[in-house]
């Protein structure tokens, strides 16, 4: 198992995490690294037969992910699942302006605290599609705020 992140500090409190857990870190291999640098490293040449990106692919913008999504499906086995859980708009009412609103002011936030890439979010749909993985079951949550997906390679 591979855990990438750019944060140093961010691999050591999931290591602690899950320490306290009573879960065994040693079985994965952290890699503090750029993961818009995945297509020039060999060590995440896989194959995997699982991606999970919580809360992840909203911090890229539009280009990132057209660059970064290619890589990752190209990496995944036939069969390959990718879950995702992260934000989207809902498409109308009272809940697609509060979800605006609420990734108007996370966006704002986290380009100041963390010089996040990304100013608005960019629905992956389309690109993981293009990439060869298909939708199989999508929740949605948080009056629409949230989305749950469970993706599979063709």
């Amino acid at each position: 198992m591979i855990c990438i992140d750019a944060s140093a500090r961010m691999m050591e409190l999931t290591r602690r995490r899950l320490q306290r857990e009573g879960l065994a870190s040693n079985r994965i291999n952290f890699i503090q690294a750029d993961v818009l640098q995945l297509g020039e490293q060999s060590w995440v040449d896989g194959p995997f037969d699982l991606v999970v990106t919580h809360f992840f692919l909203d911090c890229f913008r539009r280009d990132q992910l057209e660059k970064l999504l290619p890589v990752i499906a190209q990496r995944a086995t036939s069969n390959a699942t990718w879950l995702i859980a992260d934000f989207r708009v809902p498409e109308r009412g009272f809940a697609r302006t509060r979800a605006q609103i609420i990734l108007r002011l996370a966006y704002a936030f986290f380009r100041v605290v963390t010089r996040l890439p990304a100013a608005t979010l960019t629905a992956p749909d389309t690109m993981l599609q293009k990439a060869g993985f298909q939708l199989e079951q999508r929740l949605i949550s948080q009056a629409g705020l949230l989305h749950s997906d469970v993706w599979t390679k063709k």
